[in-house]
């Protein structure tokens, strides 16, 4: 709106000012639009990345899982198989004495 007792010269002044700001503004907007669908697309990305990260730790999991069991499983044959080799020493030294 147009201020009581200002000449058309400063009418004029006060209306580009306002258009400059109003330009301004809409620029701010712009680049802040552009900012937040850039953010949104890296959290996008970084929740795909996360995802897979989950997973990732979730197989390896899994593997050390498999792993532990398939290592109690070799110590148990281990042991089986070190007290195979003690009867069979027994056995070949009290066969020896003989």
């Amino acid at each position: 709106m147009a201020r009581p007792n200002r000449t058309p010269r400063q009418q004029r002044k006060d209306q580009h000012a306002q258009q400059q700001l109003l330009a301004q503004s809409t620029q701010a907007l712009k680049v802040a639009e552009s900012t937040l669908a850039g953010t949104e697309r890296t959290n996008v990305a970084l929740e795909e990345r996360c995802h897979a990260l989950q997973e990732e730790v979730t197989r390896l999991g899994d593997v050390t899982q498999d792993q532990s069991q398939k290592a109690e499983s070799l110590n148990a044959r281990l042991a089986e198989a070190i007290a195979q080799l003690k009867l069979v020493e027994q056995t070949s030294g009290i066969a020896n004495n003989s």
